[in-house]
């Protein structure tokens, strides 16, 4: 009889090598992602796909938070949430995050960069000018 593996568990994927467990099953928790912890990953929508990557890179305890389009795909209020939370650790936790809208920018952000065609265009301090390179 053939074995059809229907993938790794979400607990699995969050809390196998898990740096802060009590963060996990807090973002968990306001992820809205309980009632899917026995589900097999691959079985997850785009969305709740990348909330489990960002409560496993979150809760790494990392020494550099690179985040890619982090806001994509997120509902309003988790959303809120997640902005917050890298708020809250952004004094602690170097981030580099890569953004295509400047609408979506958070407040605590402080340094930007643009890029165009993979060229550095225009970097600079948030509040001040920004200069070409």
């Amino acid at each position: 009889m053939d074995v059809i593996s229907l993938g790794t568990p979400v607990s699995e994927m969050i809390f196998e090598q898990c740096q802060d467990p009590e963060l996990a099953s807090d973002l968990v928790e306001k992820f809205g992602l309980t009632k899917l912890l026995d589900r097999a990953f691959r079985k997850l929508s785009t969305g709740e796909t990348r909330k489990v990557m960002l409560i496993r890179a979150l809760s790494s305890k990392p020494d550099l938070l690179i985040l890619d389009e982090p806001f994509d795909g997120l509902d309003v209020d988790t959303l809120a949430m997640l902005q917050a939370h890298l708020a809250s650790i952004i004094d602690t936790v170097p981030m580099v995050m890569v953004l295509n809208r400047f609408d979506e920018m958070p407040g605590f952000i402080t340094h930007v960069a643009y890029l165009d065609k993979e060229r550095l265009e225009k970097r600079g301090i948030r509040s001040g000018e920004m200069v070409g390179d």
